[in-house]
């Protein structure tokens, strides 16, 4: 049996977990077992392995759901390229790491590198942004003044 001085810690890494997000059916999972170990007042090893259990599911699921959203994201954007083929095989990698029986601090740090990657797909998408702003600017300028010159040189013949 284990003692209780590891309640504290594992408490703390379910709610990191869930700072990033919520789910209410783990939640649950998660305060009924708390519940009965703190009403025992002892751990067994059973109630270790659940509680870690639970947490590692937490974050499998979040670092499938940035997974999905990164990934959508990339798939919505308005233009199409092979610039982003790299962070796609990256979070494809992350998430098949994910998949894999690790431990809670290896997730941890597969989440880190996603949200690295989330990063670097948000800057790239900016600039993307920026410059389809900046061509339809010079597109419309460039006419206005086509259009301009045209009715100039006409005044003047």
């Amino acid at each position: 049996m284990n003692n209780l001085e590891t309640l504290p810690i594992l408490f703390h890494l379910f709610k990191e977990a869930q700072k990033i997000k919520e789910y209410y059916s783990l939640s649950d999972e998660f305060n009924a077992l708390m519940l009965k170990v703190e009403d025992n007042q002892e751990m067994t090893d059973e109630d270790n392995n659940e509680f870690y259990r639970i947490i590692k599911i937490q974050w499998k699921r979040i670092i499938i759901d940035t997974y999905s959203e990164l990934n959508n994201k990339i798939k919505k954007r308005k233009t199409k390229g092979q610039k982003y083929q790299k962070n796609i095989k990256k979070i494809e990698k992350i998430r098949r790491e994910s998949e894999r029986d690790i431990e809670i601090g290896e997730l941890y740090e597969l989440f880190r590198e996603l949200i690295t990657t989330e990063n670097e797909i948000n800057e790239k998408i900016s600039i993307e942004k920026y410059q389809i702003n900046q061509f339809w600017k010079g597109l419309l300028i460039g006419s206005l003044f086509g259009i301009f010159g045209s009715i100039v040189v006409a005044l003047l013949l």
